[in-house]
């Protein structure tokens, strides 16, 4: 006999998959002789049939065309901002949509551009916003009408920038914002708040591998993902006893940046990690007022939407702010093709379907992308990448660059992965990477040092068209002279092997290096920048 519906519902997960396989005669007949002849069926029908194997593999009952009161789940995209593949909120909220809306479960999907009238919103049974925050919240000024449509009920979903709202007082690092009234009426809402001068804004690799037994994580595998997503999200009111973290991960305390900026940090975010308490990135909210919150800080990179894990995360909470049970086996969507990913994006840089389909497919297989290191150029195009064993970097101390805290940075930095640029090459495949951006700017660094003693000291950097020429002082004093790291854009970019700095001294403990901008090659791109691989300190004898 021929497989059943439920266990062709378990292998294939997509309306496309499953008629895809009714229509391989040569598997249909060789396996499954008894097998019904699908492949007669009209277009309409077989498409009915799918839809009804799909709602066996989400949990759904019933009949194809049964009438079931639909949950109706309003998503509002806010506009685009922050350039290639970044905060692509139309584009991403429409791959989420048609993900639900596909889902074949009793639902009924709309994406809006606008805040919707109280008239509209209250017929919805769920929100989801995902846009811009703080000052560009579209709900600002709206609390009241959020607050109504969740006291009746309404769930409400909250991505990326959007778990924190605006405050006039946001850009004022001196006082206390959680008790700004507007905030605490937000957390009322939402359970958890992304807060200027206390929560984090950083890219990493977020672990979503340790997930607690809850609706929302039904069927989701352990997954990593390279995003920038928020934590140390302030939850500290009475009714944040209902707030349930859906996965606990433990940042670099390096990355951390108190006061710096809005969005860099706070004392007490070093603080708590250095002590190991896990963060978390995703939770649901049982408000005790009415209504279920699910948040999820990641979503600045687009192309992450293509995992299947992190779509089935979200989709999967979405349905549960309905009140409606989540299938056992979660939400599953089909992942979206390179020019599904590349619908509604404006201004690409030269990004191919192909070159794009190929690291899709690479992050399909459990691969982690670090996207944003393509955002401004074409895609390196090519086979996968193999692990390198680990290179002898020789003996003594290393301090990889990107591991480095940082204490003070005129423009930005990151890190940045290297590996499309040589693989193995640079130590860990990355890099410490900052864009001075002008000529006199500077980079001040923590390194912390066993015990204090006399060093060779070593520098591994990169050098490439846009990089300039840069000091380093290391507590106070000169290490030799100005390095030029320019490179002709023919040579594209390249490691500088270990560049000898000189003999110096460290004390225990913490030691300051300042990194200064002085100029650049009269050949360059005058962007100032600057990539540190690692130091090797190597005891002298």
């Amino acid at each position: 006999t021929g497989p059943s519906l439920k266990e062709i519902s378990q292998v294939y997960d997509s309306k496309a998959a499953i008629i895809a396989w009714t229509k391989n005669p040569q598997k249909k007949r060789e396996n499954y002789p008894q097998m019904p002849p699908f492949d007669k069926l009209d277009s309409r029908t077989l498409e009915l049939a799918a839809e009804h194997l799909l709602r066996i593999r989400n949990g759904a009952t019933g009949t194809p065309g049964a009438q079931v009161d639909p949950k109706k789940i309003l998503f509002l995209a806010g506009r685009d901002s922050h350039g290639w593949g970044s905060h692509q909120h139309f584009g991403g909220t429409n791959i989420l949509a048609t993900g639900m809306r596909n889902s074949a479960l009793p639902v009924e999907v709309n994406v809006i551009r606008e805040w919707p009238d109280d008239t509209l919103l209250l017929k919805q049974d769920a929100l989801v916003i995902y846009s811009d925050g703080w000052g560009a919240h579209p709900a600002n000024g709206k609390l009241a009408s959020l607050k109504k449509f969740m006291d009746q009920g309404g769930g409400l979903t909250v991505i990326h920038w959007a778990t924190g709202l605006g405050s006039p007082d946001a850009g004022n690092k001196t006082i206390d914002h959680s008790a700004d009234p507007v905030r605490r009426q937000w957390r009322n809402l939402v359970g958890a708040d992304f807060e200027p001068w206390h929560s984090v804004s950083r890219f990493w690799d977020a672990s979503f591998e340790k997930l607690p037994k809850h609706p929302v994580t039904r069927g989701v595998p352990p997954f990593v993902i390279h995003d920038e997503c928020y934590f140390h999200l302030r939850c500290t009111d009475p009714e944040h006893d209902h707030v349930t973290p859906l996965h606990g991960a433990l940042p670099l305390p390096g990355i951390i940046h108190p006061g710096r900026a809005m969005d860099s940090g706070s004392d007490s975010a070093v603080d708590a990690v250095t002590k190991g308490e896990e963060q978390y990135c995703a939770w649901g909210f049982e408000r005790p007022a009415g209504g279920r919150t699910f948040g999820f800080t990641g979503g600045h990179t687009h192309w992450n939407w293509g995992r299947d894990e992190l779509r089935k995360l979200i989709l999967n909470g979405a349905y549960w702010t309905t009140g409606a049970e989540v299938p056992e086996k979660g939400i599953s969507s089909t992942r979206p093709s390179a020019s599904e990913m590349l619908e509604n994006l404006n201004g690409n840089p030269g990004w191919t379907i192909e070159g794009l389909q190929i690291l899709l497919d690479r992050a399909g297989e459990g691969e982690l992308i670090k996207w944003n290191q393509f955002s401004g150029a074409p895609l390196p195009v090519g086979p996968k990448l193999t692990p390198s064993p680990k290179k002898d970097l020789g003996p003594g101390l290393i301090i990889e660059g990107e591991n480095m805290r940082i204490l003070k940075a005129d423009g930005t930095t990151q890190t940045q992965g290297m590996e499309s640029f040589g693989n193995g090459i640079w130590s860990g495949n990355s890099q410490l990477w900052w864009l001075a951006e002008k000529q006199g700017a500077s980079l001040t660094l923590e390194l912390s040092v066993p015990r204090e003693g006399d060093f060779s000291l070593y520098l591994a950097a990169t050098k490439a068209i846009d990089y300039g020429i840069h000091s380093l002082t290391l507590n106070g004093k000169n290490l030799g002279g100005p390095l030029d790291y320019f490179q002709a854009k023919a040579k594209g970019v390249s490691h500088t092997g270990q560049i000898k700095l000189g003999e110096t001294s460290f004390k225990e403990g913490k030691n300051i290096l300042i990194i200064k901008a002085i100029g650049a090659h009269p050949d360059s791109i005058k962007r100032y920048m600057f990539g540190l691989d690692f130091l090797r300190l190597d005891p002298t004898k």
